[in-house]
């Protein structure tokens, strides 16, 4: 439904998804922050997404933060690789 606290958690990571890809990036961080609240289970994808939301928006110090504590909660680190080599470039270029 479109009360949050009553979707499920599919539902919920979808309309994050949806809100990241429509470059609604502030709401997509809001959506991610929510189902970690209400899914602690989440919290490390949570966190993940929402770096991504940063580097989307080129705040790479705070997408690397988000990266870096995914991955101290779970997150795979291979699969974050990329991600934070191109942050860490973004933050570099940007001085």
């Amino acid at each position: 439904g479109l009360d949050p606290a009553h979707a499920s958690l599919d539902a919920r990571r979808k309309a994050a998804i949806k809100l990241v890809l429509k470059n609604q990036t502030e709401l997509g961080r809001e959506a991610w922050l929510s189902i970690s609240r209400d899914f602690p289970t989440e919290l490390s994808d949570a966190l993940e997404q929402v770096g991504v939301c940063y580097h989307l928006d080129k705040n790479y110090r705070a997408a690397l933060e988000n990266y870096e504590a995914a991955i101290r909660l779970g997150a795979n680190a291979d699969h974050l690789a990329d991600n934070i080599a191109e942050a860490r470039k973004g933050l570099a270029a940007v001085g």
